[in-house]
């Protein structure tokens, strides 16, 4: 490193222009003008008007402006003070509790302003941490290979996932693929802390998202941009993931996490995610297969899901004023713990169920995953041209969160039912010469089912009786 030259060194007056435009600075001048004015004041009301002495008169200035320095000085320590719990803050959030690594940065930062100018400005500086990012990843390494597959080939670090389908498994396979993100369910997160739910919601919803065509779920890709890597709020996303991979059986086998500061909100992320899945092209569901007289089972929900969370957090926060730590009654959670219910995964019962009953013939004809657009824009997609749904209403359990929502928010009822999925979070079309023995298998699989409704000759509408 070459050594300082006195050309390099900021002026006596650039360095002290600097320093007066602090808050700081700002303190003080005020606090000696102050000073200055109010000894003229004194002065010249005390001896012309009053006619005091001046051994009197100045030892009253200078008790004066003796108490207003003294205030000045307490208000400039607070300023520090204030300061230096934020810049703590800020690297408590930057090295996510390593605090060797906070200490080695507070280190290098006190004895590092000149030799910043020198080395000239890095990546660090400018906001993104590439050592933080990579060593965040280094704690999450076996939380991701716990999901891998035999198929799994690559390991971390590699630019991408490789996965080698077992094509012996197959007559004449098919991929399926779907990509999506939580949504505004992230928010609450962010007002909670709590992050280890959200992970699994997207792999649960991704994994319903192409179960209903018949699919086996077989990797999952994740993507996260954030502001800046937390190494706690990584771990615990990591952990929900690792999680929604094993419900659905399926390898996490790559991803990206972007640090990109002042694109996103300090403390805040995006959690997107991709599956692939395979299917013999012979057993693809597609709704086809749907007739008149077919039955309409549902498969409860949970909660929330992942939809419709804009506008109930409008409700719950906005016009109810709750904060995430109230507890509701109607509810019986607080409201974090009510919002943040996993997304239900339906992977596993449906694929036993399409292996029990779907093996000679489709049985089991659409699947609908009731997402964003609700039971009324979700089962159009299935249906045949000349076909429609009726949903009798009254057959199944509304869990109460939807009916408080409901009445809090003065939302209509056709609204709630395109918006949110009201209690069910599934729904199969079935044959009605199967239909029973199909529920019952899925009760014995832990599921709660209803028998809801009916397929009729129509236009692919959906009507409620």
């Amino acid at each position: 490193m070459r050594p300082e030259s006195p050309r390099d060194r900021p002026s006596t007056w650039t360095r002290g222009r600097r320093d007066l435009a602090t808050p700081q600075g700002s303190n003080l001048v005020s606090a000696i003008l102050l000073c200055a004015v109010l000894s003229i004041v004194l002065e010249v009301t005390l001896v012309r008007f009053i006619h005091l002495p001046k051994p009197i008169i100045y030892p009253i200035i200078l008790a004066v402006n003796a108490v207003i320095l003294i205030m000045a000085a307490v208000r400039i320590s607070a300023i520090n003070k204030q300061a230096e719990e934020a810049r703590k803050a800020i690297y408590q959030e930057k090295f996510g509790g390593d605090m060797k690594a906070f200490e080695a940065w507070r280190n290098s930062r006190t004895a590092g302003g000149a030799a910043r100018s020198e080395r000239g400005l890095t990546y660090e500086d400018a906001g993104v941490s590439i050592d933080t990012k990579e060593a965040a990843l280094g704690d999450v390494t076996s939380i991701l290979r716990s999901t891998y597959r035999p198929e799994v080939l690559s390991d971390m670090g590699h630019f991408g996932g490789l996965f080698a389908l077992d094509k012996s498994k197959y007559t004449d396979p098919v991929l399926v693929s779907s990509n999506d993100s939580v949504g505004t369910k992230l928010k609450v997160a962010f007002m909670t802390g709590k992050h280890n739910t959200v992970g699994f919601d997207i792999v649960a919803h991704c994994g319903n998202d192409i179960v209903v065509l018949g699919a086996e779920p077989i990797f999952f890709l994740d993507y996260i941009g954030t502001s800046k890597v937390s190494r706690p709020v990584m771990m615990q996303l990591m952990e929900g993931l690792a999680k929604g991979c094993k419900e659905v059986g399926c390898a996490l086998i790559g991803g990206e996490t972007a640090e990109l500061p002042s694109f996103y909100k300090p403390g805040e992320y995006d959690l997107v995610g991709t599956i692939v899945g395979v299917v013999e092209r012979q057993k693809i569901i597609t709704g086809e297969h749907i007739r008149p007289g077919d039955r309409l089972l549902g498969l409860a929900s949970v909660g929330l899901h992942t939809n419709g969370f804009s506008l109930a957090r409008k409700i719950m926060f906005e016009v109810c004023g709750y904060g995430v730590d109230d507890f509701v009654q109607e509810l019986g959670a607080r409201v974090g713990d009510e919002l943040l219910k996993p997304h239900k995964s339906y992977v596993g019962p449906v694929l036993k169920s399409m292996e029990r009953f779907n093996a000679a013939d489709f049985t089991i004809k659409g699947l609908a995953h009731i997402t964003g657009g609700g039971i009324l824009d979700n089962i159009p997609r299935i249906l045949p041209e000349n076909c429609s749904a009726v949903i009798h209403k009254g057959t199944w359990n509304i869990p109460s969160v939807f009916s408080f929502l409901q009445e809090k928010g003065n939302v209509a009822e056709n609204e709630m039912y395109r918006v949110f999925n009201m209690g069910i979070g599934m729904i199969a079309v079935v044959s009605a010469d199967h239909a029973d023995h199909v529920m019952d298998y899925l009760k014995a699989l832990g599921e709660t089912v209803y028998s809801i409704g009916e397929i009729t000759e129509g236009s692919k509408t959906v009507t409620f009786a």
